[in-house]
């Protein structure tokens, strides 16, 4: 395993929610730590899963900005990194090394970015747009070019609030949809036509206006959407109709801060947010005693299946995925560590810790990569189960 040396100095970081969402409820949190130098170990449990996992260290990219924003392309070979506070995002052929992009239209920062599936747009879903001139909230670009071929429009701001910036997209399983939230305080979220980007319909707004969409997926086979709120509220939308479906508090005073289907459609699994949270009924903010911060929900009726302890310290989990085989689940974010668990057993499998900042985790399309971006660099590891 390498050695990370990172000169001693001060920096800035931003909290992993979105800072709108901050400044309601918590108030905004910004802090400054050293960088150190630091090694990040992986161990595996010594009670053995019923599924093992081994991760191998193959590659580390170098950057010249702090890292927490990845996006796979599903040719499995290119990479997009970016960081919520600069501009640039780069793009990079992972099996070269060599640098295929550098977009440099993003000067808020970047909250969230998705390839589509069928890999022609890279979606980059904007920070700070109060503060930005154009007003637009998700940018979309053109994979093999780079070129900025639209940007999108949130629908007229509801009342509550006018801050756009987006910390969650999710594109149709056929590339046709991309969904959005971060308008309204961030309170909903709006469904844009990939060929014409106008908006073909919007999810209405919880009716606490603090409450905060945090995650989305779309099922595999694109007839529904679940939407993750800080509330702890779990919606599952219908696609062909855009019908609320389901909704259930499934985690509060917890956060749903994100979200996946299993490969199959199955099952549904979310990550929490361990600190305190807000009761969507009374707005107050209250603690939970609960330990575990990752569940897995049957998809049909929503029933609990099984949850376990991250052990990522109780920070947001903002990085959350299944491996193509649904055996694995792979979960990151405001902690310095990555975790991956046996989805039947919930037994750790591996744990990555000891990175000098926020990890951040992307398991490639085919699931044999696991790109992780913390400090300065992204690894690139080869996962096999």
């Amino acid at each position: 395993m390498k050695k990370i040396i990172v000169p001693r100095r001060m920096f800035l970081s931003l909290f992993a929610l979105p800072a709108s969402l901050l400044a309601a409820t918590f108030g905004l949190l910004l802090y400054t730590l050293p960088l150190i130098s630091v090694t990040a170990t992986a161990r595996v449990d010594t009670a053995p899963p019923a599924a093992t996992a081994q991760l191998r260290l193959i590659r580390t990219l170098k950057h010249d900005y702090q890292v927490n924003r990845l996006a796979w392309h599903p040719n499995n070979k290119e990479l997009a990194v970016g960081q919520n506070l600069h501009k640039k995002i780069t793009v990079w052929n992972t099996e070269t090394d060599q640098v295929l992009h550098v977009l440099n239209n993003e000067p808020g920062g970047v909250g969230v970015m998705a390839y589509s599936p069928d890999g022609k747009y890279l979606a980059v879903g904007r920070n700070f747009t109060a503060k930005i001139p154009d007003k637009y909230h998700v940018n979309i670009y053109d994979s093999n070019s780079g070129r900025l071929i639209r940007s999108l429009v949130p629908p007229l701001i509801i009342k509550g609030g006018g801050n756009n910036d987006v910390q969650a997209l999710a594109f149709s399983p056929d590339s046709r949809y991309l969904v959005a939230n971060g308008y309204g305080a961030q309170s909903t979220a709006a469904v844009y036509d990939m060929k014409t980007g106008k908006t073909v319909a919007t999810l209405p707004a919880s009716t606490k206006i603090t409450d905060a969409i945090m995650s989305l997926a779309y099922s595999p086979n694109g007839k529904l959407i679940a939407v993750g709120r800080i509330s702890g509220t779990l919606e599952i939308w219908a696609t062909g109709l855009w019908k609320l479906h389901h909704q259930l508090d499934v985690n509060r005073p917890k956060a749903i801060s994100a979200l996946d289907f299993s490969p199959d459609g199955h099952r549904l699994a979310f990550g929490s947010f361990m600190g305190p949270g807000v009761d969507a009924k009374t707005g107050q903010i209250v603690s939970s005693t609960s330990p575990d911060d990752l569940v897995i929900l049957d998809t049909s009726s929503l029933k609990r299946i099984k949850s376990f302890a991250s052990k990522h310290g109780g920070s947001v989990i903002r990085g959350l995925s299944f491996n193509p085989s649904g055996k694995m689940l792979i979960s990151g974010g405001a902690a310095k560590s990555i975790a991956v668990h046996d989805t039947n057993t919930g037994d750790r499998a591996v744990f990555l810790d000891g990175f000098p900042h926020v990890a951040y985790p992307a398991l490639s399309r085919d699931g044999k990569l696991l790109a992780i971006g913390a400090g300065q660099e992204v690894r690139i590891y080869e996962m096999t189960d």
